[in-house]
């Protein structure tokens, strides 16, 4: 996890991939229906997508939410912040 102006992030670097093989954060925003710099903010762990948008997203890529959302799908995480 790193801390930017303490924001803490998680990278997801599977979604950067992903995303880097289907085009310009732009492309994949607009293909999404969601503004490019939110894109941006969930591909550098800036933000968490809503459950319907995670899954909406995971089916574009055509991957689990799990691989591309790692730290959402981590327990640890979630009982760690409770």
């Amino acid at each position: 996890m790193k801390e930017k102006d303490n924001i803490k992030t998680v990278p997801r670097p599977l979604f950067k991939t992903l995303r880097k093989e289907r085009g310009s954060q732009r492309f994949v925003s607009i293909e999404l229906d969601i503004a490019e710099s939110y894109l941006r903010h969930l591909e550098n762990g800036y933000c968490d997508p809503s459950p319907k948008l995670m899954f909406k997203i995971a089916d574009y890529f055509q991957c689990s939410v799990y691989d591309l959302f790692p730290d959402l799908a981590d327990l640890k995480n979630w009982s760690n912040n409770a």
